[in-house]
């Protein structure tokens, strides 16, 4: 990331970084609004509530999540514990759920980065859940989730949790009520945890998708809260990377207990909280700038996935949220130059890429089931899509 980010296009001879998702549409508003805060208070320069956030940041953050997230019953601070960022948090909940050499179950493809987060210093498992071209998004999916959590404990895993991305990086889809209605009871009926990595909740830009989130669904129960959590924050939706602030949303006591303590080895920043805290308690705000953002990531989606089919680069569809289009170069793989090897193609031609100074995530790292596959980032500028798509272009031969 770091040498991709220091040649990162903004000249002829730069990278156009298609590698790392962020709302770059909606980062000028965003400063705007940041630039025109009233002054600091001293106490933004103290630890002021300890680290895990302040009363006045998770009320507004629970504001926020009964406004959009439509839960069963409402949200309090209570129930939301602060990070900084939600990186910190999935390692964070890992360590909580889990103890060294259990297994998390996701899909395929998921986020690169959670074999990461999730493994890196908790000796965790995860076992990657394959659909073989079945639709990951319909209800049925849980008969496949049943299938390889009873393959795992044959194999002596101890399961422990079931992690979703809703919306799905990299396909950009919401998962329908129904199927989150499944994959609840199934986690409880299961004795799973269910983590819903809800990040892109609001930015979602298709009219005729809705975001449901686990919040909202099985019963308002006891043994219902302690089994499903959300993980949350201001990096994608309020195009807030830079600010670290990542949440926990759980109606589960003790989860939230055990969790607060090692928050101290990752407490969010007092000023980023602040200007979090002032940003979510204006509503008005709120509602303009998600709308701001969804018709301007509707017409960036648009544009760029114009830009493919012109091309004749095929890629996933539909797609509900995010700022990503996920490409099929299957059929560009240099199989010849790698006897045949797909994913060794697969990764000669992201360094094809990369010579071009084109920089984007491939379906490897993502544990795609299908070698070929590339992510696009397109909540940029139509200057960048344009000159980043010439180049795939030009690696393609097309």
């Amino acid at each position: 990331m770091i040498s991709a980010r220091g040649a990162r296009y903004d000249n002829p001879d730069g990278i156009v970084d298609f590698g790392n998702a962020e709302n770059f549409l909606m980062h000028n508003l965003m400063t705007e609004y940041i630039n025109h805060r009233r002054p600091f208070q001293w106490k933004l320069c103290t630890y002021n509530e300890g680290a895990t956030g302040s009363t006045r940041l998770c009320s507004a953050m629970a504001g926020l999540v009964n406004d959009y997230f439509a839960p069963l019953t409402p949200i309090s601070a209570d129930h939301i514990t602060f990070t900084a960022g939600v990186t910190a948090l999935n390692e964070m909940i890992t360590q909580v759920l889990c103890n060294e050499g259990d297994t998390i179950m996701l899909g395929r493809p998921s986020y690169g980065s959670f074999n990461k987060d999730l493994v890196l210093r908790t000796d965790v498992q995860l076992e990657y859940v394959g659909f073989n071209g079945a639709d990951q998004f319909a209800p049925e999916v849980v008969d496949v989730y049943a299938d390889a959590l009873k393959q795992a404990r044959e194999r002596g895993s101890k399961v422990r949790a079931l992690l979703v991305c809703n919306p799905h990086n990299p396909l950009g889809r919401c998962y329908p009520q129904a199927t989150l209605e499944r994959l609840v009871d199934f986690c409880v009926s299961e004795d799973l945890h269910l983590i819903s990595d809800e990040i892109y909740a609001l930015s979602i830009f298709n009219p005729t998708a809705q975001f449901t989130s686990v919040l909202g669904c099985g019963k308002d129960t006891p043994e219902y809260h302690n089994r499903v959590h959300v993980l949350y924050g201001m990096s994608k939706d309020f195009a807030g990377a830079g600010l670290r602030l990542g949440c926990l949303i759980s109606r589960s006591k003790v989860v939230n207990d055990a969790i607060r303590p090692i928050c101290r080895f990752a407490s969010p920043s007092e000023i980023s909280g602040f200007l979090a805290a002032e940003l979510l308690d204006e509503k008005d705000l709120v509602k303009s700038f998600i709308e701001q953002s969804r018709k301007a990531l509707f017409q960036s989606h648009r544009f760029a996935a114009g830009l493919l089919h012109e091309a004749g680069i095929k890629y996933y569809w539909p797609v509900d949220a995010g700022f990503f289009i996920l490409m099929d170069l299957s059929s560009f793989l240099p199989l010849l130059e790698t006897n045949g090897d797909a994913w060794a193609a697969e990764r000669l031609l992201s360094k094809c890429f990369m010579d071009q100074k084109v920089d984007m995530s491939r379906g490897e790292v993502y544990h795609d089931e299908r070698p070929g596959q590339f992510r696009l980032i397109h909540s940029f500028d139509q200057n960048m899509i344009i000159e980043g798509v010439r180049r795939i272009r030009k690696v393609l031969g097309i």
